[in-house]
């Protein structure tokens, strides 16, 4: 019979981030004789209405589609994600062999944790390290993604690799990774990489402390694209709190836009019988310049489903709120464009899980 420890753990695989303390401890690190393969599937979809009432303003969205799949064995992982993306824009109508929407990878990656020296080493195209924790504390991508990739400022992974060491009891975590610089869905443009460092201390139990920073460069013409950025959250089993902040030199191949955002949030924990949070974000691509600015502002509550399950599934209300300046608004001077409500319902669930395959001669770990 295998142990019930050893199964938990193997289900529990797809449900932390890449670059999860959990998985970069010491101390609680098990080895086996057997490899652990697992399935994740997130869905989500919601129906939303737009005011004031401009262009597609009404309609049912896949507001969340991810499959993951990976298997581990020791300290050897692989895993690969795919999600969907419109091939027309979300106003298009003609996409790729006219599909209005077609699968797109999001993270191939290998990885070896080396537990006993707290190291642990990835390559492929691997989770972006500095937007990875904080969008593991969040917690919440399903509805709303982080502010660092809701407004464009960061990919959520790139082709490259990382190498990650963990003190003893992991109250601090310090990570290295060299990528191409282009996003997960772009060609490369230019030969330079992307030089990206991130420390994570946690003082106390709960609590994580993040700086981060990156020097890279973007487009045909190696335009500047660094960072630097920190966070801060604490997470209990009721509620988990958090801010964080980015300042940025370049985006999207313009070397002289000069990003910059803060994000303050609070939701409920995982012993909440409800998913409930708010987050308000202040966020602009040129700083330094009046009216380029906007404000974003999220207020979401609804039940999980079924409540017994701790959370495979909710059903939430939601309302969304964007102010922008003059500069930022898409239309110049457009008053119904720089402000907006959105309202929406989302029904979603998650479902993971894993099995242990016996690669040993039929010894169960």
């Amino acid at each position: 019979m295998i142990p019930s420890s050893l199964v938990a753990a193997c289900v529990a695989v797809p449900v932390v981030t890449a670059l999860d303390p959990q998985l970069d401890t010491r101390e609680d690190y098990e080895t086996t004789s057997a490899t652990c393969v697992y399935g994740d599937l997130d869905v989500g979809t919601r129906y939303a209405a737009l005011f004031p009432d401009t262009g597609l303003s009404r309609g049912f969205e896949l507001a969340r589609l991810r499959g993951e799949v990976g298997a581990r064995f020791g300290g050897l992982s692989v895993r690969a994600s795919v999600l969907p993306a419109r091939s027309g824009g979300a106003d298009g109508y003609v996409g790729i062999a006219g599909e209005a929407v077609v699968p797109i990878w999001q993270v191939l990656e290998a990885r070896y944790d080396v537990p006993r020296y707290g190291l642990a080493f990835a390559g492929g195209m691997v989770d972006h390290i500095g937007l990875m924790p904080i969008q593991g504390a969040w917690g919440q991508v399903a509805v709303a993604r982080p502010m660092l990739t809701d407004q464009g400022f960061e990919n959520r992974s790139d082709l490259g690799g990382w190498a990650s060491w963990t003190a003893p009891d992991s109250w601090v975590t310090a990570t290295v990774s060299l990528t191409s610089g282009e996003g997960s869905n772009r060609r490369e443009r230019n030969d330079g990489v992307d030089t990206t460092a991130t420390l994570r201390v946690r003082p106390i139990d709960g609590l994580t402390v993040m700086a981060w920073g990156r020097e890279g460069s973007d487009g045909l013409l190696q335009a500047r694209d660094h960072r630097v950025g920190g966070a801060a959250w604490y997470q209990h089993p009721w509620v988990v709190v958090g801010a964080d902040g980015m300042r940025g030199w370049g985006l999207g191949g313009d070397g002289l836009q000069e990003p910059a955002g803060i994000s303050a949030w609070a939701r409920t924990g995982t012993r909440s019988p409800v998913v409930g949070w708010a987050r308000v974000d202040r966020v602009t691509n040129q700083l330094g310049v009046e009216g380029a600015g906007g404000t974003v502002s999220r207020l979401v509550a609804g039940p999980k489903l079924p409540p017994a399950t701790g959370g495979l599934g909710y059903l939430v209300v939601g309302w969304e709120g964007r102010s922008l300046g003059e500069a930022a608004a898409p239309v110049a001077g457009g008053a119904a464009t720089s402000g907006t409500n959105t309202l929406f319902v989302q029904l979603g669930g998650r479902l993971h899980g894993g099995v242990w395959l016996r690669t040993d001669g039929g010894t169960t770990p």
